[in-house]
């Protein structure tokens, strides 16, 4: 088993699913979130996040 990547995104359901299943293959990001998650390129877990407020289900669905 590989180990896994030493950074992690986390997205909300349905989001997570759609990123590891659906095909959803971008994840928009401000400017600051990147530079804090030290994010670049390469290899990333995905963390699904508990619940979901009103608003974001409405905007997914």
């Amino acid at each position: 088993m590989t180990a896994l990547p030493p950074i992690a995104l986390s997205v909300r359901q349905p989001s997570a699913w759609a990123i590891i299943h659906g095909g959803k293959d971008v994840e928009n990001r401000s400017l600051g979130a990147i530079r804090a998650g030290r994010m670049g390129p390469g290899r990333i877990a995905i963390h699904a996040a508990s619940g979901m407020k009103q608003a974001e289900y409405a905007y997914l669905a």
